[in-house]
């Protein structure tokens, strides 16, 4: 009896060894090692000492040692994304990490785009000379001690792989560290299985999930694009990527913010949250989150379950390259997080506009449903705002909102023969309001959840022919 008890636990013990490569390394910023970092290889985790040295059992799938970079560091980030990970190596047992110590600073400014995806060099051209030097005047006009932050969600190519280390070289442009995450087109379509398939990935930009600190706030980037091969895929959550999370959260101060970045959104009005969502939510529920992901080539801010609101970011390539404006209406853009200490405010910014540029009025007659409207597009609405209209100077409340098609996007398709992808897509944003017939001029004004008023647009009204 005693026998069989101590040869299992040694073939136990065997077992586990087989199973794991120890490391060791150590986190430094300069020659000063920095304590309390968290360590991870996607699975196992453990923190550095007083001395920034650390030791970890690494799992056999693991493929890299990585650290969640903490706040008032990051890593190299000359290359285009920041170096937050190593390759493991059954050869090496050593794994040094070298930081860049960044102050910490209360107030922290992230840019998140969604879908650059782009196939061809004309397509990549249009982000070289329109996306990226938008994103240039962004970073621009904060004040230099303002700690500026990207992230790109996904679909950073089309299934073109020999664009991502020209779309690096682009991003290292910003000067700023710009994080990734792996979209449905970011995987090798010609291989089967989800974790192989990100192969080309993982090259350039290392694991799939991970996490960083801005101030307060944690940043959790996680992979919901199961990938099936041949551009066939499920949207939804791993438990290796939940049960990482779980142990994630225990290194976290409590009710801190969470940030969740993805490429599919978690929730879909037709069919739901998508599998593993309502897992990850419940190990979440005594935190703050808010979830940021790309994909639909559509705008929306909903909050799905009670504090817990998604971002879903219109693309930066709009329609694939091919117009300046999303299926939706949403002009092509990005996502701009405000972060000061545990809060956070947002805006949308346009590609080619100012930042106060945040709805656009069509006149009466454009919308053949509503001959007799003016019409106010509102793209980053969310039930939160207000749109008010006056006429002739007179206040006559809120405009009414109703589902409907952009005016300028169906113009465009109109005039082209358009693939089924890229049909125009029905959204929620759209207001109306009928003038009275001896109107002279309207005024649509709108106000963001954070109070900020938009400048007043104007419609002159002409009789009718």
């Amino acid at each position: 009896m005693n026998l069989t008890i101590c040869l299992s636990a040694a073939f136990l013990i065997l077992s586990h060894a087989a199973f794991c490569m120890p490391i060791r390394g150590q986190v430094k910023a300069g020659n000063k090692g920095l304590s309390h970092v968290v360590i991870t290889d996607g699975i196992n985790f453990t923190q550095t000492d007083t001395k920034g040295n650390f030791l970890l059992d690494t799992d056999q799938e693991a493929r890299f040692v990585y650290l969640l970079t903490p706040d008032g560091y990051v890593g190299d980030y000359r290359s285009g994304t920041p170096e937050f990970y190593l390759p493991l190596d059954p050869e090496k047992e050593d794994y040094i990490f070298q930081l860049t110590e960044t102050g910490k600073r209360s107030h922290h400014i992230l840019l998140a785009i969604a879908d650059v995806q782009t196939k061809t060099d004309e397509q990549f051209q249009r982000f070289q000379t329109q996306s990226i030097p938008d994103l240039q005047e962004m970073i621009a006009s904060y004040p230099p001690a303002t700690p500026v932050t990207g992230i790109s969600l996904g679909d950073i190519v089309w299934d073109h792989f020999e664009h991502f280390p020209v779309y690096k070289k682009e991003m290292a442009r910003l000067k700023i560290p710009f994080y990734p995450v792996i979209g449905n087109h970011d995987h090798d379509k010609e291989i089967l299985s989800d974790k192989a398939s990100a192969h080309t990935y993982e090259k350039y930009f290392g694991p799939a999930y991970y996490a960083f600190q801005l101030g307060k706030v944690y940043c959790i980037v996680l992979d919901n694009i199961l990938y099936e091969g041949n551009k066939k895929y499920t949207e939804a959550l791993t438990e290796e990527q939940i049960q990482w999370v779980g142990q994630l959260l225990k290194y976290l101060p409590e009710n801190a913010p969470i940030l969740i970045a993805t490429h599919s959104p978690f929730y879909y009005a037709d069919r739901g949250i998508i599998p593993g969502g309502e897992e990850l939510f419940g190990i979440l529920k005594n935190h703050p989150v808010s979830l940021i992901s790309g994909h639909t080539h559509l705008n929306s801010n909903h909050e799905i379950k009670p504090g817990i609101i998604e971002h879903n970011i219109g693309a930066i390539c709009g329609t694939w390259w091919t117009a300046d404006e999303n299926r939706d209406g949403t002009p092509n853009g990005y996502d701009v997080f405000e972060i000061t200490g545990s809060e956070i405010e947002w805006f949308y910014k346009s590609v080619g506009h100012e930042r106060n540029w945040q709805f656009k009025v069509f006149p009466r007659g454009t919308v053949k449903e509503k001959p007799n409207s003016v019409i106010a597009k509102v793209w980053n609405w969310d039930k939160k705002w207000q749109v008010k209209w006056y006429e002739d100077g007179a206040a006559k409340g809120a405009m009414q909102r109703f589902n409907g098609y952009d005016p300028d996007y169906l113009e465009y398709v109109g005039r082209l023969k358009t693939e089924k992808y890229t049909q125009p897509q029905e959204s929620f944003f759209y207001f109306e309001a009928t003038p009275s017939e001896k109107a002279r001029e309207i005024e649509i004004e709108v106000t963001d959840r954070f109070g900020h008023i938009f400048p007043r647009q104007k419609v002159v009204l002409l009789p009718d022919k």
